[in-house]
């Protein structure tokens, strides 16, 4: 089971899985369920736009992408359809949000986030 950290935004909070190490940023939501009231926080090795690049192959329902560079500042939000062959960030990320559908209405890009 993957630890699991808080994702605070304003006042919106939400619960997400963590994912570090390299089998569990490879798998991330592939063949799961849908995402109810969690979501996915993939740590990058570095900082990068391609580092950060995500796939939705094999990922069954649509999700919010919310990509945070090392100063906790969001730098994309993006609706993201199943079967998505690759998405990248405008720039360097080093945190991937992943979050149901919807979600990503309590993000704004330039805005600041906090993980504990």
């Amino acid at each position: 089971m993957l630890p699991v950290r808080r994702v605070h935004a304003g006042s919106y909070n939400i619960l997400a899985r963590y994912a570090a190490g390299f089998f569990s940023r490879l798998r991330g939501l592939m063949f799961s369920g849908r995402l109810k009231d969690t979501g996915l926080l993939i740590k990058c090795p570095k900082e990068g736009r391609i580092q950060s690049a995500i796939h939705s192959f094999f990922v069954f329902f649509p999700i919010d992408v919310v990509w945070i560079n090392s100063m906790d500042t969001v730098v994309r939000v993006k609706r993201i359809m199943p079967f998505t062959f690759i998405a990248v960030p405008p720039k360097p990320a080093r945190y991937v949000l992943e979050l149901p559908a919807g979600a990503g209405i309590n993000f704004n890009v330039g805005g600041r986030i906090e993980i504990t």
